[in-house]
């Protein structure tokens, strides 16, 4: 059995094993890309969903009134109002903590 030796040396071979300060640069900045545009789509969905639900309330307050609307429509209008506020919320906090995520860190 025999030993044979590598002519490198351990600081040509703890060289060879890290990645460079470029790769782990680039690495960062394409996270911080992917969680900016995250965050993003998070404020837009969050923004759209909001108005929505402001929209689908104010109609809500018009149909309360209305002895013409029963309560099967009120209720299903309701819950799609609610369906709408919590998607405009969840978007919102997922934007912003993504967007938080992104940014760099100094």
């Amino acid at each position: 059995m025999a030993i044979t030796f590598d002519d490198a040396s351990p600081r040509d071979v703890a060289a060879h094993d890290e990645p460079s300060r470029a790769d782990a640069s680039s690495a960062r900045r394409t996270w911080g890309i992917a969680l900016g545009v995250l965050g993003l789509a998070g404020i837009a969905v969050g923004s759209v969903t909001g108005a929505i639900a402001v929209s689908d309330k104010s109609s809500l307050g018009q149909e309360s009134h209305d002895a013409g609307v029963g309560s099967t429509r009120f209720y299903a209008d309701r819950s799609t109002a609610e369906t709408f506020a919590n998607v405009s919320t969840a978007g919102l906090i997922v934007g912003g903590a993504a967007l938080v995520a992104a940014s760099p860190s100094t």
